[in-house]
């Protein structure tokens, strides 16, 4: 009876085990000579120094940014990392982006790795530019052009009403 007691309490504990991973993302796997390659690494549920790749075969244009973000629903906590990078290809052809590695802070068998990611730089002769995908509304916001009319300067409207003055009796 206490060991059927014991596995009804620590059951819940154990199902509710957070599932961590480390993984890579690239917005395209070819790219035409000059244009830009955006590489995310997103980090769940895991605790450690995260270390990038060198990027030996390209140009760092941005990065690292960072985000983090953190939810809890019924118990269930989620916290997400993410390094994003912007990189530019220094030569055509194949191009590799090495393995990234989280390093755990205290065990070092729960250290990870993120697979290395070739890319196919093609020729560009044209020196064509293409422009990166639209990601989230939030970045279409912030990238919304703040000029009014043209450049027009911004006139102040007259009120629509004239001030009433206000007697004391």
């Amino acid at each position: 009876m206490k060991n059927l007691m014991l596995l009804f309490f620590l059951l819940p504990i154990w199902m509710t085990a957070q599932v961590s991973s480390f993984s890579v993302e690239v917005d395209r796997d070819s790219v035409l000579f000059g244009n830009t390659i955006k590489v995310t690494y997103v980090l769940k549920n895991v605790d450690g120094k995260f270390e990038a790749p060198a990027f030996s075969d390209f140009s760092l244009i941005s990065g690292p940014n960072t985000s983090s973000s953190m939810y809890s629903i019924n118990g269930n906590t989620t916290k997400t990392t993410t390094y994003t990078y912007f990189i530019k290809p220094l030569k055509e052809g194949q191009c590799f982006i090495e393995e990234a590695y989280l390093i755990h802070r205290t065990d070092e068998e729960k250290n990870m790795t993120a697979d290395a990611i070739k890319i196919k730089v093609m020729p560009n002769p044209e020196g064509i530019i293409e422009d990166a995908p639209q990601g989230n509304s939030q970045q279409l916001f912030f990238s919304w052009p703040m000029e009014t009319d043209q450049g027009a300067p911004i006139e102040k409207e007259a009120p629509s009403k004239p001030k009433r003055k206000v007697k004391r009796i």
